[in-house]
């Protein structure tokens, strides 16, 4: 797609300049609501530090979603291939991720783990009750600010 602009004529000067001045406001509104810190410039530094921060809480916020999932499965009767569905579902989250999340993610599989094997009756209720305790624990513990 081709655009052609001639200038030979004073009028296309008086078009042009309102919707050049438009697009500059406009850039500069797009701008002022997408920077996070608001007044100033993010340095590179700040910049990773907060997408380090997002990512953590994105992935903070998964770890709890998975808790909940599995203290949902543990008010219920043992059913193991829910539970092992689950437990899959929770093993892939936590997987990898953050570093600073490692105990976190360690804690979460341990009791898709117990709820898993409290679901084919390996372990008993309270173990995994325990398990799941201790995870939200660790996750409560867990907070950025």
């Amino acid at each position: 797609m081709e655009f052609e602009l001639e200038f030979n004529h004073r009028w296309n000067w008086v078009w042009l300049l309102p919707v050049m001045l438009f697009l500059l406001i406009g850039l500069g509104a797009l701008g002022r609501a997408l920077t996070p810190a608001g007044d100033k410039l993010l340095t590179w530094s700040e910049w990773q530090v907060l997408q380090m921060r997002q990512a953590y809480r994105q992935e903070l916020s998964v770890l709890r979603q998975d808790v909940e999932i599995l203290a949902g499965l543990l008010e219920q009767a043992p059913d193991p291939v829910r539970a092992q569905l689950a437990a899959e579902q929770v093993l892939a989250h936590t997987g990898q991720g953050q570093e600073m999340l490692a105990s976190q993610r360690e804690s979460v599989a341990l009791a898709a783990a117990r709820l898993r094997d409290w679901a084919i009756g390996a372990v008993e209720r309270q173990e995994a009750v325990a398990a799941l305790e201790q995870a939200i624990y660790i996750l409560n513990e867990a907070n950025l600010e």
